[in-house]
């Protein structure tokens, strides 16, 4: 039980407080569509880099450029490794001194393989192969 409510071992200033575990990640890239307006044409919204700043199993915290038709609530499709899935924005933060944007999200909806890679990844940085090799079965 304790587990579920602790903070993690990275804190960041202004942290809003979180009810899973989050694992920091490095050079872990995600592409997501946020909205562009504007969209007489029809166009789809076009996909836009960004990196995954920590990882839970309910959610992230994403690094990306400023935007602001983005807000607390919206529902964004994302791109994956190949999977798709929709997270939605709980929060958001401006990056101290730059363009850059902190989201944090909860995942909405997932495929089964997203699903599976994302529990991989925090079972790899949890470094427990009883779990990973767990998530693989289901």
């Amino acid at each position: 039980m304790e587990e579920m409510v602790r903070q993690g071992d990275v804190r960041r200033p202004q942290e809003v407080p979180r009810i899973t575990v989050r694992y920091p990640v490095a050079s872990a890239v995600l592409e997501w569509s946020p909205p562009r307006g504007g969209r007489v044409r029809g166009d789809k919204p076009k996909r836009i880099e960004a990196e995954f700043a920590d990882l839970s199993v309910a959610g992230a915290l994403i690094k990306s450029p400023a935007n602001d038709r983005l807000y607390v609530g919206a529902r964004v499709p994302i791109h994956v490794g190949g999977e798709d899935g929709i997270i939605e924005i709980r929060n958001m933060r401006q990056v101290e001194g730059g363009v850059d944007c902190y989201y944090g999200v909860v995942f909405h909806r997932m495929s089964e393989a997203l699903q599976a890679a994302l529990y991989g990844a925090i079972a790899r940085l949890r470094n427990d192969s009883r779990l990973e090799s767990e998530w693989k079965r289901t």
